[in-house]
């Protein structure tokens, strides 16, 4: 009988208004949307290599700040660092956007460890610019970016040790943002 007279309830109440479910876009309404996740990065240099990265993003309407912090090493075990702050834009609302991102970053590269200060080290102050995809816009959680982003060194902080192979000069990046 109660059973009976909780379906009678739910069958009686009033249908919901059209508000109640609607679900706007990121970065589509009013505030911005913050999002947090993982990257997979491909490093090319002469020494290519691989890594991992931590990103927090902010999006205000279609304007982007990402932050984030990747570490990797190489095939000649030269380790790379980067911390890097970005400012730009998503290009379109669709579910498939571009985007395009400027910014600045630090960046080591070389034999980064901290007890050893005769290994040869690289620090450098760089200016990055991406461009690349969001897959999955339209989902407030699991968007995936994938970016290429190119490294321009403008001031090197630290030089020590043996001389390295080379800079790396872009970065093939794949984000996985909740």
């Amino acid at each position: 009988m109660p059973a009976l007279l909780a379906i009678v309830a739910l069958l009686g109440a009033p249908a919901p208004g059209p508000d109640d479910f609607t679900v706007q876009a990121p970065g589509a309404g009013p505030g911005g949307t913050v999002y947090f996740g993982v990257g997979a990065t491909f490093i090319a240099a002469q020494s290519p290599g691989g890594g991992l990265s931590y990103e927090l993003a902010i999006e205000l309407q279609r304007i982007l700040l990402v932050i984030d912090v990747l570490g990797g090493n190489g095939l000649h075990n030269y380790g790379t660092f980067l911390a890097n702050a970005a400012v730009g834009g998503v290009l379109s609302t669709a579910d498939w956007a571009p985007y395009l991102l400027g910014g600045i970053g630090y960046l080591a590269r070389g034999r980064l460890v901290f007890d050893e200060s005769s290994q040869p080290v690289r620090e450098h102050l760089v200016l990055t610019a991406e461009a690349g995809t969001v897959i999955g816009r339209q989902r407030r959680w699991g968007q995936i970016w994938a970016g290429l982003r190119f490294l321009v060194p403008i001031k090197t902080t630290v030089e020590s040790g043996a001389p390295l192979p080379d800079l790396p000069w872009g970065l093939l990046t794949v984000r996985f943002l909740l």
